[in-house]
């Protein structure tokens, strides 16, 4: 580990600067931001990471509400076709859903709670969005064509959508050959493969020409999530472990039952406890955790650690307070 230098030493002083003005002057700090919205709390949202389950339902929610939208926008809307591409995208990723969604079926691993939830995400109710937004933009730019304007968003819109639904129909088919058995996805991780290439020594002694690849009749099938299948693997795999322990250990009572007297412990005479220390210690202590507690401090040091950990505890710390940071770009 690195020794602390001179510069770093100045650096921690600067943080602590920086922590003590921000303690100043957040109390000046407005309750709303320059464009009139009110701060949240700091822990409004978590941080953990999202599973498989969480995000292929947020992403199925909002593709219901931006439906709803687009049924009842004017085809020939800047917003009708901004709203149409992102639920393209959406559509697109809630493909790959249901495959990665047939695939943990196929490996045993599927839950109740992913069967309930994602009852009704299927790629025919994925086409049924598909051909409402193909047919929707199809209208808009043959309608610009009567009055001789090229309409080249709903153009683009409609060429995407096509693409799509071609991508759609390959997936079902990909589908039903997983579910029948006919088809096992590999679930190997690219990346080890590709660092196994990477270091392997061994060239090809002859050239291949690379060839144009054909037009395809079919689109191409979406992708499987392989990484959510392999945690679905692996949380079940946990699960069945800790069940297993626990029917050892049973059986293991079962066989070899306590029938000693386990003798009353003797009583303990009370001792005096210690006075209690106050804990002060913040999680996000920039200078470590209590690496100098042992040694005694001169009266003005303790004084000043004391106010140093009230200020980085301090929940007003949480705004900045430099207005600059909450300005428009």
């Amino acid at each position: 580990m690195e020794d602390l230098n001179a510069n770093i030493m100045n650096m921690m002083f600067n943080l602590q600067d920086l922590k003590m003005q921000q303690k100043y002057n957040a109390a000046k700090m407005p309750e709303k931001d320059s464009y009139g919205y009110p701060f949240e709390p700091f822990d409004a949202f978590s941080t953990e990471p999202a599973s498989f389950l969480e995000k292929a339902m947020m992403l199925d929610s909002e593709a219901v509400e931006v439906f709803k939208q687009l049924r009842e926008l004017n085809r020939h809307s800047p917003l009708f076709y901004q709203m149409s591409s992102d639920m393209e995208k959406i559509v697109s990723q809630l493909g790959s859903v249901c495959i990665t969604k047939a695939v943990i079926e196929q490996q045993g691993e599927n839950s109740s709670s992913m069967d309930q939830l994602l009852a009704k995400l299927t790629i025919d109710h994925l086409r049924e969005w598909t051909a409402f937004n193909l047919r929707k933009c199809f209208a808009s730019f043959m309608e610009s064509s009567s009055v001789l304007r090229y309409n080249n968003p709903a153009l683009n819109l409609s060429l995407r959508w096509s693409a799509l639904d071609k991508r759609l129909l390959a997936t079902a088919e990909k589908i039903e050959k997983i579910k029948s058995g006919l088809l096992k996805v590999d679930l190997t991780d690219k990346a080890e493969e590709l660092k196994k290439e990477v270091s392997s020594t061994e060239q090809p002694n002859e050239k291949t020409e690379k060839n144009a690849a054909p037009l395809r009749d079919n689109g191409c099938a979406l992708p499987v999530d392989k990484a959510a299948v392999r945690d679905s693997i692996a949380e079940a795999a946990q699960e069945v472990v800790t069940e297993s322990d626990g029917e050892k250990i049973a059986e293991a009572e079962a066989q070899n039952p306590i029938t000693e007297e386990i003798p009353a412990p003797a009583e303990e005479t009370s001792q005096p406890e210690p006075d209690a220390i106050e804990d002060n210690t913040n999680e996000n202590y920039l200078f470590g955790e209590n690496e100098y507690d042992e040694q005694p401090l001169p009266i003005g040091n303790q004084e000043w650690m004391k106010d140093m950990a009230a200020l980085f505890s301090d929940p007003n710390l949480m705004k900045w307070a430099v207005p600059e940071y909450a300005s428009p770009p």
